[in-house]
Formats: C-alpha cells, structure tokens, sequence
C-alpha cells in the first residue's frame, strides 16, 4: 500500500516544487494597483507596453501606468502616459471619485491638445476601380504612437503591415467592409477605422424594343365622303393616304318571270 502510494507523493511534492505560471503583465498591474502597490504597478504597466495587445488592453496599460505614477509623486510621466492613453481613446475617462493626486495630470493631458483627438485614421480621398478602391488614407499622429498600418478585409482578406506616414496609399476591396487598424512599436493596436464597402450601381435598364423600319404596328381604315383613308402609325410619326375608290357595276344574269 506505502509503495503504491509513493508515485503520488512524488508526484505532489514534484508539483509543489514547479514554479507557478507567470502572471501576464497587464494583470499584474492592475492587482498591484489594486493593492495600493504602486512601484509594481508602475512596472508591470511597462512591461505590458512592451508586448502585443489590442485597443482595449494598450488603454489599460496607459491608464495604470499614468495611475501609478501620479500616485507614486511623477506628475510628468503621469501626464505623459494620460496623453497616450488619449491617443489611444480620445473619449477615455478616469475612475469617478479619483483624488486630485490622480486626477489634475489626466485634465492636463487632455487640455494639452486644444480640443482635438492627437491620433486619428481618417479617408483623404478614395477611387474604385471594379473590385478594388484605392484609398488615401490621412493620420494624424501628434505623439507618433503609430508604427505601422494593416488591414483587414470582411472576407477574410488581408494585407501585411506598411510602415506609417501622414498620407498613405492602400489598395482596398470595394465589396467589403475593411478595418484599418494602426499599430505602435510592440504591435500594439492604438488606432481603427472602419471603411464601410461600395455600394454598386445598378446597372441601367436596357433600351425598349424598336419597331422596324417601314413596319405599321397598326393600320386603320375609312370609308367617307367618296375616299378611303388609310392610316398608319410607323415608327417616325402617324402616315395618312388617300385612294380613290374604284367604280364597281353590278351585273346579274339572272332574269325574274313575272
């Protein structure tokens, strides 16, 4: 029976002994801000920085990073961080009942830039040709978070990352809602915009039939006043002719008795 249950115990003790998996970093700072761990917090943000992640998870970061580090007495790199977190979502907000400790950097940050969004995806100017619209695309980047540019197609097709620029040239399909999407240096998304698709005209009805040359859809007579009126209506206009009626002698060979 002991020896039977050796294998387990060393399994147990085996298990006890690994080292627990790591905490990805963005989890990580935000349970140490949670536990008022600031200088953890701090790093944990940054590290999350360094890695891949989507819109939602990079505004996370900056937001903990601009916490933390307003919390820790750094009001300008709190300020700094407040200002990317706003690239990232100009409609980004702080917690209700943050002290001014937290606060006063974010309302910095966001008075920084006069009212207007530091990092947007917008369409200059777009031309279609059959499937495929080419799109000049404009970003305005004050913080020059943008990277790279990609997108991706509602069917499923794609294109490899470009390098950003303030003007930018993308072969789009036409059919397709395509998303636009801008990443930083760690291939984190920091930007989207959604290309609605091209509707298509609809091709034009096709020409009605045409009536043959020298043809009379419809021919009338009359008889009046000693004539006969031909009518007909051909493809020009309305033809009127008129005939002589001929004499015609009635002539019987039949002879009544009396």
């Amino acid at each position: 029976m002991l020896l039977a249950m050796r294998p387990l115990a060393l399994l147990l003790v085996a298990l006890a002994a690994a080292p627990a998996a790591a905490e990805a970093p963005l989890a990580a700072a935000q349970r140490a801000y949670t536990a008022v761990e600031y200088g953890k917090c701090r790093d944990e943000a940054q590290r999350a920085l360094e890695e891949p992640a989507d819109r939602a998870a990079r505004l996370d970061a900056w937001r903990l990073l601009g916490l933390c580090q307003a919390a820790l007495g750094d009001t300008d790199a709190a300020r700094e961080a407040f200002k990317r977190m706003l690239a990232v979502d100009w409609t980004a907000k702080l917690q209700d009942g943050l002290s001014p400790r937290f606060t006063s950097s974010f309302r910095e940050a966001k008075g920084s830039f006069g009212g207007v969004a530091p990092l947007s995806l917008a369409v200059a100017d777009q031309q279609v040709d059959g499937g495929t619209r080419i799109v000049k695309l404009k970003i305005t980047d004050e913080l020059e978070l943008a990277h790279k540019v990609a997108w991706r197609g509602a069917a499923g097709s794609s294109a490899s990352p470009v390098r950003a620029a303030p003007l930018l040239q993308l072969e789009l399909p036409a059919e397709v809602d395509v998303t636009v999407t801008a990443y930083d240096k760690a291939a984190g998304e920091v930007a989207v915009l959604l290309v609605s698709a091209v509707e298509q005209e609809a091709p034009p009805p096709p020409p009605p039939d045409e009536v043959e040359q020298g043809g009379f859809p419809w021919l009338g007579v009359g008889i009046g006043a000693g004539v006969v009126l031909v009518a007909a209506a051909a493809a020009g206009g309305a033809a009127f002719v008129l005939l002589q009626p001929q004499v015609v002698t009635l002539k019987s060979d039949v002879a009544f008795g009396e």
